[in-house]
């Protein structure tokens, strides 16, 4: 008898992990794509798998490995023990010229400032008091249009110290312009388009509801659906027309892109989830659909709402003294938040773990400070706090862009990770 130790925790591990035995040939196994074709001929190549997955590529070309219109069986050949997998029937139909292939495109967001100024007027001049800034966000093929001449108050172009620059200018970048801030699936994608009022009638979602119900066999269950995908529009630059004014002709908002609603473990305190490979390549039937779209790893998305501005000036008809105050929302990917974010408690500032973060209040400074000194608010930094959009105390914030289940954590979404 021999003594045998078997690692078959993957694809990689069965193709590449040898077995102590008997036979010297399973000491160095390979794994091969097997081709069988309808008249019973076989053709197998190699192929290439990451480690510690059950996934593998390969490269299919048209008359070389494949005919279209064609049945083959196909499996994953083991070819020192000639052991496949279970074999999968596949036909392969040519594409429309129309027909979008590969995973679902994606668009950077770029993330900019605008500074609103108190002041004081004495002869037609500006004597600022104060500031406070609020974000806005576009994608490049969508740039938000320059601020009107003669707007002192509001400053959204770099360079604004500069008398020669204190109107805008389309050609002037936005002030703290941060480009590929996040990312976003592209809604021009023809999968990411259908209907604006019903997420349900959006072709991804529809795509994936049908696969579903295919591969649970329930064709015809209504209540078998997949609908992850829904557009996220945003401010794209603040109001410069005076009060009352017709806004018409300026666009102050736009749909930057589409956003994926995420997952929720209701037996681990309603942890959110934003899929990656792992979640593909289990066996769990709708992650791997999502994955068969997606490929590639999604993190969180959050709002935070900053501590209020508060900007003080005279009134110029009455000389009474005026205070203003305005908030400033921000949009937050996961991998930047997980680096600088905190709770308070007793005095304190402490890191969150997965069993505080979502039973505290979640705080962070602003200008980022990856550096380790997040836990220390500088002169220059503001805190911003954490919230789900229908917590937000603004009117500007969408409330039904939360498409599901309530994360603990407060993300609202899912979001390819950069």
């Amino acid at each position: 008898s021999a003594n045998v130790q078997i690692n078959l925790g993957s694809l990689h591990a069965w193709c590449t992990e040898g077995i102590e035995g008997e036979d010297d040939n399973l000491a160095s196994p390979e794994c091969e794509l097997k081709f069988l074709e309808e008249d019973g001929s076989s053709n197998s190549y190699q192929i290439n798998i990451a480690p510690n997955s059950n996934r593998f590529e390969f490269t299919l070309v048209e008359g070389l490995h494949f005919n279209y219109d064609t049945n083959y069986i196909i499996s994953v050949l083991e070819t020192k023990s000639d052991v496949e997998t279970t074999a999968e029937q596949v036909r392969f139909a040519e594409p429309t010229e129309d027909e979008t292939i590969g995973p679902l495109r994606r668009v950077p967001v770029t993330r900019y400032q605008c500074l609103f100024r108190a002041a004081t007027f004495e002869n037609n001049q500006a004597n600022f008091t104060s500031f406070a800034l609020q974000h806005f966000y576009f994608i490049e093929r969508n740039k938000p249009a320059p601020i009107l001449p003669n707007r002192p108050l509001i400053k959204c172009h770099d360079g604004f110290d500069e008398f020669s620059k204190e109107n805008d200018d389309s050609l002037y970048p936005r002030l703290a312009e941060t480009p590929v801030n996040f990312m976003l699936w592209d809604n021009t994608d023809t999968r990411m388009q259908g209907s604006s009022d019903n997420i349900q009638d959006i072709n991804i979602n529809i795509e994936m509801t049908n696969e579903l119900r295919r591969r649970l066999n329930r064709e015809d269950d209504t209540t078998v659906t997949m609908n992850r995908f829904y557009p996220f529009s945003w401010e794209l630059r603040p109001n410069d027309r005076a009060d009352g004014a017709d806004t018409s002709n300026v666009e102050l908002s736009s749909t930057l892109g589409m956003v994926m609603s995420p997952y929720v473990d209701s037996t681990n305190q309603n942890r959110g989830i934003c899929p990656g490979q792992s979640e593909y390549d289990s066996t769990n039937v709708e992650y791997n659909i999502l994955g068969e779209y997606v490929q590639v790893d999604t993190e969180g998305i959050y709002l935070a709402q900053s501590d209020p501005f508060i900007a003080t000036f005279t009134d110029p008809a009455t000389g009474e003294e005026i205070e203003q105050e305005r908030i400033d929302i921000m949009i937050v990917r996961e991998t930047d938040l997980k680096r600088v974010d905190f709770y308070e408690q007793n005095g304190q500032r402490f890191n969150p773990d997965e069993a505080t973060i979502g039973s505290r209040t979640i705080h962070f400074f602003f200008p980022f400070d990856f550096n380790g000194g997040h836990l220390i608010k500088k002169d220059s930094q503001i805190r911003y706090t954490v919230k789900f959009p229908d917590q937000i105390g603004t009117t500007n914030v969408d409330a039904s862009i939360v498409q599901s289940g309530r994360p603990s954590d407060k993300r609202f979404g899912c979001i390819p990770r950069l």
